[in-house]
């Protein structure tokens, strides 16, 4: 009979006591995956608002320059590679970009549209293992230039062919489609056909290529409109891409507990699985978008009197993070991920990475969050 130690009994009784969420989590690992909105390039308008002396705290700690001359290079390889690293340390499987075709719906060259998709083309020349996968705004498969539409496909499947694009197990790959408010979505309807344009040339493509047809993801803020979206389009599953709050008639909005974020995403899975389709759990870490109120370019179509959550503490984020992994752990989907909002939302509330005013609390709540699941 072997005797223990006492650093031998401590160990083994620790490993007893382990929860049982995290074994299950261990039975069916899921993908982490965070949105990367790249509006972060020479001249962009966006960073020009954070440099405002109210809003500096949210500037990217690579951020170059100083006062209201700055410039936030998200684009730069060596900040890309950065990040990479950050995000890979903490348990981030994948990024999920923003797709801009530097071309606008009727064919005319767009200077932000271009900007957008730099660092996105950037990420696609490095040598990493981190992987990534494409959100594609709707609006794009409808472009009235039959080689825009063309176009469009054929970078989508030259980057499904590349060597750490986002799969499913099965080897599928996967997009995201931004069908997102209900503009957009009486759109997509009223524009049926060029969507299912774009769906049957991404196959047929896909197919000429020896790959496996895409699993593609509809971006709804509503899991009801994602239900009829399912219905009409074949979507394999569905997810938001973050969950605003209410707003006001008048201003100024009110500032809300960050609490109210968090309930928005978890009614975002309620909601989905009570209606019975498949989905990827959305979680949402910010809602903010005050600072695009102070330049009236960015603040069209914008109201002024929205409501804004205040900053997620550390327990929340962990919290938060840790109940959508559980989430999609026990679901039936063949894609089990979770989609955070956001990398780099600088803007908008939702971010991440590391940043001037808060360095890397956030991230490494986040690391926590999905280091305590793995053990």
């Amino acid at each position: 009979m072997k005797v223990f130690s006492r650093r031998e009994f401590l160990i083994s009784s620790a490993i007893a006591l382990l929860p049982f969420r995290a074994r299950s989590a261990q039975q069916q690992d899921v993908e982490i995956g965070i949105i990367r909105w790249d509006a972060w390039f020479p001249g962009s308008p966006y960073s020009k608002v954070l440099a405002e002396p109210r809003w500096q705290g949210r500037l990217p700690e690579f951020t170059k320059g100083n006062g209201k001359d700055i410039c936030i290079c998200g684009s730069d390889p060596k900040t890309l590679a950065t990040e990479v690293k950050e995000a890979l340390n903490s348990g981030i499987t994948y990024f999920a970009f923003n797709y801009y075709f530097p071309e606008d719906g009727s064919g005319n060259f767009s200077q932000n549209w271009q900007g957008m998709g730099q660092a996105l083309r950037s990420f696609q020349k490095l040598d990493t293992k981190l992987k990534y996968s494409l959100i594609f705004d709707a609006r794009f498969a409808m472009f009235n230039n039959p080689k825009y539409r063309s176009n469009v496909v054929d970078e989508h499947v030259a980057a499904f062919a590349s060597r750490n694009y986002l799969k499913t197990q099965s080897g599928r790959p996967v997009i995201y489609i931004l069908m997102q408010n209900h503009n957009e979505f009486r759109q997509g309807m009223s524009h049926r056909d060029r969507i299912e344009e774009y769906f049957s040339r991404l196959k047929s493509e896909c197919a000429e290529r020896n790959l496996k047809s895409p699993y593609r993801v509809v971006v709804t803020f509503s899991p009801t409109d994602a239900r009829m979206l399912i219905s009409m389009f074949g979507f394999d599953a569905a997810t938001s891409y973050g969950n605003p709050r209410g707003s006001q008639k008048m201003p100024p909005g009110h500032e809300l507990p960050f609490s109210n974020c968090a309930n928005g995403s978890r009614q975002y899975w309620k909601t989905a699985k009570s209606i019975s389709i498949p989905f990827i759990p959305p979680v949402s870490l910010g809602w903010d978008y005050r600072p695009n109120l102070d330049e009236p370019n960015l603040a069209k179509g914008r109201n002024i009197a929205g409501d804004y959550c205040d900053a997620p503490s550390d327990q929340e984020i962990k919290s938060l993070v840790r109940d959508a992994c559980d989430v999609a752990s026990e679901s039936n989907v063949s894609f089990p991920s979770i989609l955070i909002y956001a990398w780099n939302e600088y803007t908008e509330g939702g971010w991440i990475a590391p940043t001037k005013g808060e360095g890397r609390r956030r991230l490494d709540a986040l690391k926590s969050a999905l280091s305590s699941r793995s053990k």
